[in-house]
């Protein structure tokens, strides 16, 4: 199993205090099939922990996998921030996906490189 995040969800998460062994945990718990909303065409909706709040009142993730492969974190949102992502915004998210999902390891690499994915399990 490889585990990515995107630039952009890097951000997010280093903003709202979220551990890698947390990222870890929630694609281990995808991989499990533990809790998850299909949103179709490789996307999937889960809720993670944040530290002190739990699952329940803390944040969802838009993950992009073909099971049992490699698991994208594109986008997240606190609960309590919002409820869902829009048309418009799903829409965004599933071209994103799809482009991920698509990448040879050559292309994969070119794009850790370039600073634009961030493996977080490093291939373990």
């Amino acid at each position: 199993m490889q585990v990515f995040v995107t630039k952009t969800f890097d951000r997010w998460m280093r903003k709202s205090r979220l551990s890698e062994e947390r990222i870890l945990l929630t694609a281990l718990e995808t991989f499990s099939g533990l809790s998850v909303v299909d949103l179709g065409a490789g996307l999937i909706k889960k809720r993670i922990a944040i530290a002190g709040r739990g699952k329940r009142s803390a944040a969802r993730v838009i993950i992009a996998t073909r099971k049992h492969g490699r698991y994208f974190f594109l986008h997240g949102f606190h609960k309590n921030e919002r409820t869902n992502l829009d048309e418009h915004e799903l829409d965004y998210v599933r071209r994103i996906a799809k482009d991920l999902l698509d990448l040879t390891q050559q292309e994969l690499a070119v794009a850790i490189r370039a600073g634009q994915i961030i493996e977080v399990n490093h291939g373990v």
